[in-house]
């Protein structure tokens, strides 16, 4: 049996390999060591400098539709990722005021007219002899003399005629 004469070369994307396996231990930033591959690091993935060449999700709030990645995107505005290592994110509730929500939870930052939000955080419509204004926290009854006879009113109606409003009220 004949010894080496020559060694042969790590792969190009390779900062570290085993001298005896020629297995790849760390990687170029945005790669990820395999046996003696550096691979790409997915979408929904990235790898810096810091990472020592192994790929980690993108953070909630934030996304990566490529791969070979340095670093994620933080959702745009109108838009939301409630999950780690995602490749998009999600459009924000047409409940939401200008369609703006928390990046990271997708709940709206206001509610637009007729809904006002709960102790969770989510939009809900007022009931009736109630109304709500754009980015109202809460749901107001209607004063006397106005009503309201459907569920999620941004104003009251005045009573007309020979018609009134006014509150159960006992003694």
């Amino acid at each position: 049996e004949e010894g080496k004469s020559s060694c042969e070369k790590c792969n190009e994307n390779c900062l570290n390999c085993i001298s005896t396996t020629g297995e790849c231990t760390q990687c170029k930033e945005s790669y990820y060591p395999d046996g003696k591959e550096c691979k790409f690091c997915p979408r929904g993935e990235y790898s810096d400098s810091n990472d020592n060449g192994y790929c980690k999700k993108c953070p909630i709030g934030q996304y990566n539709n490529r791969v070979q990645q340095t670093s994620c995107t933080e959702c745009p505005k109108t838009t939301y990722q409630t999950e780690e290592g995602q490749e998009s994110c999600i459009e924000c509730s047409p409940l939401c005021v200008s369609k703006d929500c928390d990046k990271q939870t997708g709940k709206c930052l206001k509610c637009i007219a007729v809904y006002y939000k709960d102790l969770n955080d989510d939009c809900q419509k007022c009931g009736k002899g109630y109304y709500s204004s754009e980015g109202s926290s809460e749901c107001l009854q209607c004063p006397e003399g106005t009503i309201s006879s459907n569920e999620g009113s941004s104003k009251c109606t005045q009573c007309t005629g020979l018609t009134y409003s006014n509150f159960e009220r006992s003694n």
